[in-house]
């Protein structure tokens, strides 16, 4: 998280010195301030996010909802016997936004045409909004088509990381996202990417 905050504001910095007309930054949501739990995936983006407002650039921020790439990278079943199980699966009943990365590209595009409209504007971003049994039905369908058996495990989010095995940056991710994070417009991301 280190690296990437000196990174961050060493850009951020030579954009003030090169009087950039536009900076766009692709933002989550940071978690630490929020809820007091630490995720270096998110807060690293946030302290950035941060820095640059203070800095007075002619700024859009986009904030990033979870990305379904993320998920279907990180949810990995383990092998046992002959079933795939998923362990680390956070209960919840809550909807929480999500996104594919590739869908930011035609926003990003937006922005730049527009500068007048949308510097100095921080835009939440999500194409769908779903909840942790969305994701289970999914993959349901990806292992029948495989032909695959499968069952899965849900915890609680501090029954999970009580188990020092589950992944605890995962699962922040997830008690954030459906217990904390601002819902966002779905109708206002869909007319910026039709």
């Amino acid at each position: 998280m280190r690296r990437e905050m000196e990174i961050g504001v060493k850009l951020a910095e030579m954009c003030e010195r090169l009087h950039v007309k536009h900076v766009i930054y692709s933002a989550v949501d940071f978690v630490y301030r929020i809820t007091g739990n630490r995720c270096s995936r998110y807060d690293g983006k946030g302290e950035i996010e941060y820095q640059m407002k203070g800095m007075e650039l002619p700024l859009t921020v986009l904030k990033l909802p979870l990305s379904y790439d993320y998920l279907v990278n990180t949810l990995i079943p383990t092998r046992q016997g002959s079933d795939y199980v998923f362990t680390g699966i956070v209960d919840s009943k809550l909807d929480f936004d999500v996104m594919n990365y590739s869908d930011i590209g035609p926003v990003v595009k937006l922005a730049f045409e527009r500068p007048n409209i949308f510097i100095g504007k921080t835009i939440g971003l999500t194409v769908d909004r779903i909840d942790i049994n969305k994701v289970v039905e999914q993959m349901t369908e990806v292992f029948k088509e495989k032909k695959l058996n499968w069952r899965y495990e849900k915890l609680s989010w501090k029954e999970y990381q009580r188990d020092k095995k589950n992944n605890r940056e995962l699962a922040t991710l997830l008690d954030f996202h459906c217990n904390y994070a601002p819902l966002r417009d779905v109708r206002t991301m869909q007319a910026l990417n039709p």
